[in-house]
């Protein structure tokens, strides 16, 4: 697929940071080396007070900065969402790097080549530099951990056809994936976002977007993007938790996307994973022959994630006014 754009789009990209020294060099330096007219990237850091060098590093990248007193990073990409001007907008996390030079133009060319596309989002790929629970994580298109693995549709069955450099998917309310990074055209965006809106939920967008009828996505599997989330299982649990605690049931009413299984049949596929959990073995198989395929003693990691995270989400949930709620409604009336 061609990646000569013309007229080629502007594009906004906004990283919600706070004390963020550690990533944001490496993030900022993907996005300058990117083969993109320079003059169409904008580069917003959208900050939360940041104590560190995290905005000294921003300035040396000549990135826009604007402050965010609230310091959460879905109030932060609001934040920047408005603030954009270009035709296309983003967001990328401060420890997300683009891995090749292309990235933007294989990003944008659908956009270009497709008026009816609304977005663009590819997979995450495997950095093999980075810790091992992390490129453990990153083998799954969507960095989703074992049991939301049960939970979500995965890419594949959303995609209706395939064009040179990508694939077309639909997103209804059946075939919904969480892909929450996407690359956007911000007008299509516009329509679901309200002035009075306070946070980014990023997999809700694409619900939102589904029910006015902008259903049609392109999925750009070589892009790929390096994501260095977690570098130990006290922080997969730390970050897990916190999903669960503040970002879903904190906000549960309001949120748009679902994990709840749609059938008995997803119902059923979900308890025979807690039970095969609990059992070890099945999962220490699945290891073995992950290993194997990707020749990576990293996925030795599948057991103790599966086991813990597994048993950590009951927990959460059982010991949670409405994490009981949650668990009632997925027995299918």
């Amino acid at each position: 697929m061609s990646v000569s754009l013309s007229p080629p789009p502007s594009i906004s990209i906004v990283i919600p940071t706070l004390n963020a020294e550690r990533f944001l060099e490496d993030c900022l330096q993907s996005i300058a080396t990117q083969n993109y007219p320079k003059n169409l990237v904008e580069v917003t850091i959208v900050d939360g007070g940041s104590t560190d060098s995290t905005l000294d590093i921003a300035r040396k990248f000549q990135a826009r900065i604007v402050p965010n007193p609230q310091r959460g990073a879905e109030i932060g990409k609001l934040v920047g969402f408005r603030q954009s001007h270009s035709e296309l907008f983003m967001y990328l996390d401060a420890d997300i790097t683009l891995p090749r030079g292309d990235w933007l133009s294989l990003m944008i060319a659908p956009l270009v080549r497709d008026p009816e596309l609304v977005g663009t989002f590819t997979r995450f790929t495997v950095n093999r530099h980075h810790p091992a629970l992390n490129r453990y994580l990153s083998y799954h298109e969507l960095m989703l951990d074992p049991i939301l693995r049960i939970l979500c549709t995965p890419i594949k069955n959303t995609i209706s056809s395939k064009e040179a450099g990508y694939d077309v998917c639909i997103f209804t309310s059946d075939t919904m994936v969480a892909a929450g990074l996407i690359l956007y055209r911000r007008k299509k965006v516009s329509l679901v976002i309200s002035p009075s809106e306070d946070y980014w939920w990023d997999i809700d967008i694409p619900v939102r977007l589904s029910k006015i009828g902008q259903r049609k996505f392109g999925y750009v599997e070589n892009a790929g993007l390096f994501h260095l989330t977690v570098e130990n299982m006290r922080q997969l649990i730390a970050k897990k938790r916190w999903m669960i605690k503040y970002s879903f049931l904190s906000h549960q009413g309001a949120r748009e996307f679902s994990y709840l299984p749609r059938s008995k049949r997803s119902v059923l596929a979900l308890i025979g994973w807690v039970v095969s959990v609990n059992f070890v073995l099945p999962i220490a198989i699945q290891s073995i022959v992950q290993v194997a395929r990707n020749r990576d003693v990293a996925c030795f990691y599948h057991v103790p994630v599966s086991f813990i995270l597994t048993d950590s989400y009951i927990f959460w949930f059982l010991t949670n006014t409405k994490g009981r709620d949650f668990f009632r409604r997925l027995i299918p009336q």
